[in-house]
């Protein structure tokens, strides 16, 4: 397991395999990328069918005015930790406290903002769907790392085949779902199911484990790095796709 972990934290070096590996493992990822595209596709005309536009409606509202959640849990961590030539367990624990910390904030204030969404729509079907579509936010900030060390290693293809897998899972289980009659939490379930299997997926191929939090300089100039890296972000309109 120890000799396992360790691929993680080995010093950026210039190596004669580097641009063999990125490149197939581009491929690789432009490729499951392309399929994660056609699958959502493929989603969407099936439950167009199964449900009612107020459905999509109804979850729509709550989509919207959480948009800035997944970039904000990010706050360019992930690529912090992907990008530095030598890093440390340690340090990793200490942005995943801190990634899983401002998952669980934007979490809780999203919960907290849930019966005032309600009231401005004059809809109190909102509440319910914004107090589920929370926890989408603490499941993304407990996998952000571990997707960042998978990008560390330049495994592209296993982190888009777990995004992949979560596509996959979130459309069966909104597909069964909404078979079943239950109208628009097909559609809330769906990005909950999501996430969840990306987060399982993420620690099942990952073996490195947070332990304590440690914030020593090093983490605290990380942080401040994916502050500025964040803020340079979020003034453009693209993002990369298995962060969001």
């Amino acid at each position: 397991m120890a000799e396992g972990v360790a691929v993680y934290f080995e010093d950026h070096r210039e190596s004669k395999d580097l641009g063999r590996l990125a490149l197939r493992g581009g491929i690789v990822s432009v490729v499951i990328q392309y399929g994660n595209g056609a699958l959502q596709i493929v989603a969407a005309i099936i439950l167009a069918r199964l449900l009612a536009p107020e459905d999509f409606g109804l979850v729509a509202i709550v989509t919207v005015l959480t948009s800035f959640a997944p970039l904000l849990i990010d706050f360019g961590l992930l690529d912090a930790t992907a990008q530095r030539s030598r890093i440390t367990p340690a340090q990793v624990s200490g942005l995943f406290w801190v990634s899983s910390g401002i998952g669980l904030v934007v979490a809780v204030v999203v919960a907290a903002c849930s019966p005032l969404i309600a009231w401005l729509f004059g809809e109190p079907r909102l509440q319910p769907i914004a107090l589920c579509i929370a926890i989408t936010f603490v499941l993304s900030g407990l996998s952000n790392q571990h997707m960042a060390l998978l990008r560390r290693t330049m495994q592209f293809g296993r982190i888009g085949q777990i995004q992949l897998f979560g596509t996959l899972a979130g459309t069966a289980v909104a597909v069964v779902v909404a078979i079943c009659g239950y109208g628009y939490w097909a559609l809330v379930l769906r990005p909950i199911a999501t996430s969840f299997c990306v987060a399982f997926g993420a620690w099942l191929a990952c073996r490195w484990r947070p332990g304590s939090p440690v914030f020593d300089s090093e983490v605290k100039s990380m942080v401040r790095f994916g502050c500025m890296w964040w803020v340079l972000r979020s003034r453009t309109p693209c993002r990369e796709p298995w962060t969001g």
